[in-house]
């Protein structure tokens, strides 16, 4: 249940952050690295 929850927020999160560089394509790649270091560090916990 618990991973279950952190795996559809993971989605709503991402799929937010694809709205976000849809409209702001300026801050893309900086949306996508803060991203790719949130991702390390959740893997990593």
């Amino acid at each position: 249940m618990e991973v279950k929850l952190e795996k559809s927020n993971l989605i709503i999160s991402m799929a937010r952050l694809c709205k976000l560089c849809m409209t702001n394509s300026k801050n893309q790649s900086a949306i996508i690295q803060k991203l790719a270091i949130w991702a390390e560090v959740e893997t990593h916990k």
